[in-house]
């Protein structure tokens, strides 16, 4: 295994960092949902307004934990909407856990 100096792990540091997308949000908003239809469009107004008054990008990611009810359409809708958010859909019912990871 090669050992690096501290030297040389700052400058592979600083590579790495000029090499990201600068375009990357500064905050990552994730939230699982299971049959939140009613719930998504003020909880989605709610956190737009908390995060326009952080005053940073952020990218908000739902994931629907194959919900039954309309919420995967309203999510869908909210994404046609706002450009920051993206929508990942399972299946079925995974719960809680497993839609967070």
């Amino acid at each position: 295994m090669k050992r690096y100096d501290e030297d040389e792990t700052l400058t592979r540091g600083r590579a790495y960092a000029e090499a990201r997308d600068w375009d990357a949000p500064e905050i990552s908003v994730f939230l699982p949902v299971f049959n939140e239809e009613p719930n998504l469009r003020p909880l989605h107004a709610k956190l737009d307004d908390a995060l326009r008054e952080l005053g940073r990008t952020a990218e908000i990611i739902y994931v629907d934990d194959g919900s039954t009810d309309g919420s995967l359409a309203v999510l869908r809708e909210l994404a046609q909407l706002d450009g920051r958010v993206r929508v990942i859909a399972l299946r079925r019912n995974y719960g809680q856990t497993a839609a967070m990871s």
